[in-house]
């Protein structure tokens, strides 16, 4: 993609007053996993944490996959949030990431990149627990990429357990059926893999939509550990979660009682849901009631709320550490070099 076809759509923060540092931050947005060739519409949220208004002009993104239909003059007082609308559209399997700029033209105004991430997959590269279930006489090979510990615990019968990374070494499976499994929150780390791997020439391999989780929540036997609970199968850490948000959009609630849960998965949403529980024994109420039930991908929050609240701690004494402020130079009033958001052809 060339730096001519780059779009510039629409911005320039302008001060209403002169003499003022204004400042726009930015939100990052998660797309997921979206299907090829398909409009996403989404809302980019931008908040003024300046003292003064500031008025949009022009908005630069790296890529002219992702377009909005804001136009300039739009004014942000100080303290605000304005969601802008964009629509994504990706015509190539890969990995999304594109950056949204907002620069200003006075000298001293800060700027603020916003990333738009996610997934562009072909449908077909998935199975649903249902589908590969209803394949019960046709010769499947399922290879679980989770660490071999997690295996232990819960997996497929005839699973093999085999790290992600080592999967292209099996060159005696490249025209066979081959079905990738792994927790099930970070779809589009096996789907990544997957579009390399079809490129190497294995033609059917799939991923297992949910995980083993989501195997188990739709009647598939597993075999392990003895007596192992869906809610243990289902547990994720903060880091894991955090990871996951950079791509996936997340919902995360605290739960006491079963009913907090019900009202959330009651909608038709496909967000992973965190369970963020008082207690396991609630954790293990909400999935007796919730679980099998739910089109939602339910997780619970190892270590519940307490860890929940130590890694927030954690990662915002890292972001005050690390964290700088970024201030406008003349270059980058001009277009930003392009590169395609990796789902795009170049």
């Amino acid at each position: 993609m060339t730096m001519s076809r780059l779009p510039r759509v629409l911005l320039f923060l302008a001060g209403f007053s002169a003499g003022f540092c204004a400042s726009l931050r930015a939100g990052n947005v998660a797309l997921g996993v979206v299907a090829l060739n398909e409009p996403v519409p989404l809302e980019l949220p931008f908040t003024n944490t300046g003292e003064k208004p500031v008025q949009l002009g022009v908005i630069t993104t790296s890529c002219d996959c992702l377009q909005t239909t804001e136009g300039p003059g739009s004014i942000v007082a100080p303290g605000a949030v304005i969601h802008l609308p964009f629509t994504y559209r990706g015509t190539k399997p890969g990995r999304v990431s594109i950056t949204v700029l907002i620069s200003g033209v006075e000298k001293n105004q800060m700027i603020e990149n916003a990333t738009v991430s996610g997934f562009v997959a072909d449908p077909s590269w998935m199975i649903s627990p249902a589908e590969l279930l209803a394949r019960k006489d046709v010769p499947v090979f399922v290879i679980d990429t989770r660490r071999a510990e997690r295996y232990q615990q819960a997996h497929l019968g005839r699973s093999i357990n085999l790290p992600l990374f080592a999967v292209k070494t099996r060159s005696d499976l490249r025209d066979k059926a081959v079905v990738l499994v792994d927790e099930g929150f970070a779809p589009d780390v096996l789907l990544d893999e997957v579009n390399r791997l079809r490129v190497m020439g294995f033609t059917e391999v799939r991923v297992l939509l949910g995980g083993v989780i989501g195997w188990m929540r739709a009647g598939g036997a597993v075999e392990g550990a003895p007596s192992i609970s869906a809610v243990e199968v289902a547990q994720v850490s903060p880091a894991e979660v955090e990871r996951a948000r950079r791509t996936t959009p997340w919902e995360s609630i605290e739960a006491a009682h079963p009913e907090d849960v019900l009202r959330a998965v009651a909608p038709a949403d496909s967000r992973p849901l965190l369970v963020i529980a008082s207690e396991p024994t609630v954790s293990a109420q909400i999935e007796a009631r919730v679980g099998p039930s739910t089109k939602r991908p339910v997780y619970y929050l190892a270590g519940g709320k307490k860890a929940w609240a130590d890694y927030q701690i954690e990662q915002t004494a890292l972001a005050a550490h690390t964290g700088q402020i970024l201030q406008t130079k003349p270059s980058l009033a001009r277009p930003m070099a392009s590169g395609g958001c990796g789902a795009c052809p170049k």
